[in-house]
């Protein structure tokens, strides 16, 4: 009975060592090609700054690089190049709503 009882207590020591090594595998490895790709990144062509995703860099050169702020707070002078900036401010300096002052798209 004791024999069983030490295979079973070495069959689970083997079982936590080797979640403990594909955690880390898992961090350390692909944590470091993570790294690696997000250094590259994706660069604006006309400002320079850069994303970790294509889409990212769509959308700041949709709505941000070299652009004026077109989403403006109807409770103050304060304007914002982005919908949900300005959803943000609104939220936390005037204690409002966004959708009820612009339509959803």
């Amino acid at each position: 009975m004791d024999h069983f009882k030490y295979l079973w207590i070495q069959s689970r020591a083997n079982l936590a060592w080797r979640g403990i090594l594909e955690l880390l595998y898992y961090t350390v490895f692909l944590g470091a090609v993570f790294n690696f790709f997000s250094i590259l990144g994706f660069p604006c062509d006309t400002c320079g700054k850069q994303y970790k995703r294509k889409s990212s860099v769509r959308e700041h050169k949709r709505f941000e690089c070299m652009k004026e702020p077109q989403f403006a707070c109807p409770a103050c002078e304060y304007k914002a190049k982005l919908k949900g900036t300005l959803k943000k401010h609104m939220i936390n300096r005037h204690c409002l709503n966004i959708d009820l002052y612009y339509k959803k798209n």
